[in-house]
């Protein structure tokens, strides 16, 4: 709720060992200076995301982890985020090579502040209303 992370931007794939590195060179600088008292981290089941390693990575270093139910995007605020970015990147930017998409990449991301990181977690409980209300579905939106 207090902004995001500096932006990651890598090529190839990205399995634990990769993610653990971002976590490490992202998330730990971040955590320390924005939530020096405490923190909740919320990512999806993506096996990058819950491998014993990346578990075990995440206790030794503190790393508060918010388990998450599987094939949950409406109750994830990052898939909102992504979906802006997408957004973005299809209409504004319409990269024609590597350089311009990591621009436009680090060009949205510049406009990441508090008040849209708010937007998209106050979202939660209306797309869990909703889930509720289709009986388990998607919020449909």
């Amino acid at each position: 709720m207090r902004g995001a992370t500096d932006v990651a931007i890598f090529t190839g794939i990205m399995d634990s060992v990769v993610y653990q590195t971002i976590l490490a060179d992202y998330l730990k600088p971040f955590i320390s200076t924005v939530y020096p008292c405490g923190h909740r981290l919320w990512q999806d089941n993506d096996p990058k995301h819950t491998s014993r390693s990346t578990v075990k990575w995440m206790c030794q270093n503190g790393i508060n982890h918010w388990p998450t139910p599987p094939e949950s995007p409406d109750l994830n605020p990052i898939e909102r985020l992504w979906a802006a970015l997408k957004y973005h990147i299809r209409r504004r930017t319409k990269p024609k090579n590597k350089e311009e998409l990591t621009q436009g990449i680090r060009d949205f991301w510049a406009t990441v502040d508090p008040a849209m990181c708010v937007r998209y977690i106050k979202h939660i409980p209306k797309a869990a209303q909703l889930i509720v209300a289709n009986a388990g579905g998607p919020a449909g939106h």
